[in-house]
């Protein structure tokens, strides 16, 4: 709740205060989509596996935006990872602490949900869930640092999945200009967008990352990625 002194709050002031509102809708909105975007990622790759229980709540539901499921477990991996670079780049640009918190909640339990734990993770989708958490919490550079390195070594042409993911970001960064106009006067309705209880998800989530951090840190890049063996 904003204090307000009626004698002291103008016109001005009310203009400011209604800024904010519709900023923090727009940047929830925002966050959480691609969010959603890179966890769909995640779980087509988790499906190809065959691996871990199907609790999917946007691959292959009316939720989701992949439409083409015939990729390979290879492909939906590059799909998360194209996804996690876009995700970094939303949460960098958000200025409201709240809206980081409430994304990070969501992730939470979208972990509960999907039955993932130290137990069954592999060391691939690890460092996919341990990067997601990283960008949430603002630590993103050094996927962002990765990925340079990784177009700049780059000798062969992306696969199709690859360049299907980046268009995707491309068309997504370009509706982000008409969804801010439609939501200019609306304020963002915090209702839950993924199921699961975000307690037991955090400390499912701490036991893999600590199982898994320093593998993130020492092996997490796109130029070692592409001489090692890619994940199935």
């Amino acid at each position: 709740m904003f204090p307000i002194n009626n004698n002291k709050f103008t016109t001005t002031g009310m203009a400011q205060l209604q800024g904010v509102i519709y900023a923090q809708a727009w940047d929830y909105q925002l966050l959480l989509d691609s969010l959603s975007y890179e966890l769909e990622g995640v779980e087509a790759y988790i499906t190809k596996t065959n691996k871990y229980p199907k609790k999917n709540q946007l691959y292959g539901t009316t939720k989701g935006t992949i439409k083409d499921h015939s990729g390979s477990a290879e492909d939906y991996y590059d799909t998360a990872l194209t996804n996690l670079l876009t995700l970094s780049g939303m949460v960098k640009a958000t200025p409201f602490p709240e809206v980081k918190d409430y994304a990070l909640v969501e992730f939470y339990k979208w972990i509960d949900y999907s039955k993932i734990t130290e137990k069954n993770c592999s060391p691939d989708l690890g460092r996919l869930l341990i990067g997601v958490h990283e960008s949430l919490k603002g630590e993103g550079r050094k996927i962002l640092d990765d990925t340079k390195t990784y177009l700049a070594n780059i000798e062969q042409p992306p696969n199709e999945s690859f360049i299907n993911a980046f268009s995707a970001t491309q068309k997504f960064a370009h509706e982000t200009r008409e969804m801010k106009e439609s939501l200019k006067d609306q304020i963002f309705d915090q209702s839950p967008r993924f199921r699961g209880d975000s307690e037991k998800g955090k400390r499912i989530f701490e036991m893999i990352e600590m199982k898994y951090i320093e593998i993130y840190f020492s092996n997490y890049s796109y130029s070692q990625q592409e001489n090692q063996k890619k994940p199935t």
